[in-house]
């Protein structure tokens, strides 16, 4: 009897000493777009300005100084990321409004190269806003080498739990808004590491873009599959992006 493939959502890897077949894995591609993201950037292109995003409808812009074609996060996966100097690596994802949203949760891999007080990626009332006065914000912080977000809501500013991060080594986050009780979650390498609440929902009044790494207070370090999702991602599925991400 003849099996026909229809859908190609895995990967396969090398023999395994005992098993009596190859390895076979959910590409973190494929699982990225099975969870239904609004945006996803994978970031990984060698050449040009285009920040493809893999839905179609978000594609972004690189800054001129964005250094392409970097090693990338990901365990059996060729492909590669982005990297800023701390300096020049603005990268405008989206002008869309689509991304005003009351429930969300941003996952991305990154790599530090120097912690210092940056701005990783953004939604909010300007490029520098560390606190801002509308949107979001995901940021670092020295001297506690941290890395957590900041929401606007109409009861205040709502400031999520910190991850402590340390240079060279690539980290999976996620942070997790579930807008309908203001509740914000952070996640690091598959782990909830805490929450944090505030009445009132997002204030998005003002809000500028969707940037990634703004100057002038850029990350310095590398970005990997930034992705995001229009409605609070259950712990399971975040435990499942960095399990596929690590090869495990």
């Amino acid at each position: 009897m003849t099996s026909v493939v229809r859908h190609v959502d895995f990967e396969v890897g090398d023999w395994g000493e005992f098993s009596s077949g190859p390895t076979v894995r959910l590409s973190y591609r494929n699982a990225v777009m099975g969870m239904g993201p609004v945006g996803y950037w994978r970031l990984g292109e060698t050449s040009g300005s285009v920040a493809g995003d893999e839905t179609g409808n978000h594609d972004g812009v690189y800054g001129s100084g964005v250094m392409l074609g970097q090693s990338g996060a990901l365990a059996w996966d060729g492909d590669g990321a982005v990297r800023s100097d701390g300096s020049v690596g603005t990268t405008v994802l989206s002008t869309s409004s689509a991304f005003e949203m009351a429930s969300f949760t941003v996952v991305f891999w990154a790599w530090a190269d120097v912690i210092k007080d940056r701005i990783v990626v953004l939604k909010a009332n300007g490029v520098t806003a560390f606190n801002p006065t509308a949107g979001w914000t995901v940021r670092t912080d020295s001297p506690s080498d941290t890395v957590f977000m900041n929401v606007r809501t109409s009861g205040g500013l709502l400031i999520g739990t910190a991850a402590p991060i340390v240079t060279g080594r690539w980290y999976a986050f996620a942070f997790e808004m579930d807008g309908p009780v203001s509740r914000l979650r952070t996640y690091a390498d598959g782990e909830l590491i805490g929450e944090s609440e505030k009445s009132g929902g997002i204030a998005y009044a003002g809000v500028g873009d969707l940037w990634m790494m703004p100057q002038p207070f850029d990350f310095e370090g590398a970005m990997d599959e930034l992705a995001v999702f229009d409605r609070a991602l259950s712990g399971d599925e975040v435990r499942a992006l960095y399990r596929l991400g690590v090869g495990r």
